[in-house]
């Protein structure tokens, strides 16, 4: 039989125990510095769909092909939204005309953009993460600008 002291001083499978202790902070941490990731990319490729979407308002506007609504600003940003890594069902698009006009001569516009992260922590009760990333797109205006009036 095995004596007390010799029990003491034995160290067979501390190593597998220590592991077992520190595997769920480790484990924590990966899943934690993962869904960083995930999350910061979704929040360039939303950066970087607003930048799209930006671009083809001021070419669209400076061609007078005039907007009717700006739905078709939004419908772009569905769309080209797969091409970035984002999936068009997690997305929510709003555009208006921002409430102050802060350049004379232009006409300020505010995309608002909502992307529902997928979650690597469900069981932490995490289902989603919402990102947003907000942009205003400044429309020179020749009618503004000029002074003449516009369809505006």
């Amino acid at each position: 039989m095995i004596g007390a002291r010799h029990l003491a001083w034995d160290e067979r499978g501390t190593a597998v125990i220590e592991f077992g202790l520190l595997l769920p902070v480790i484990f924590g941490t990966f899943l934690g510095v993962l869904q960083i990731g995930i999350s910061m990319f979704a929040y360039n490729s939303l950066r970087n769909v607003t930048a799209e979407a930006s671009r083809y308002a001021l070419v669209e506007y400076q061609n007078n092909r005039q907007m009717a609504d700006w739905s078709v600003l939004e419908n772009r940003i569905v769309a080209i939204a797969p091409g970035s890594g984002l999936s068009p069902q997690r997305l929510t698009v709003d555009v208006e005309k921002a409430a102050i006009q802060r350049v004379s001569g232009a006409i300020e516009l505010k995309i608002s953009v909502t992307y529902r992260v997928q979650s690597v922590l469900p069981f932490l009760g995490i289902d989603e993460i919402a990102t947003n990333y907000t942009r205003p797109v400044f429309l020179i205006d020749e009618a503004l600008a000029t002074g003449i009036p516009g369809s505006i």
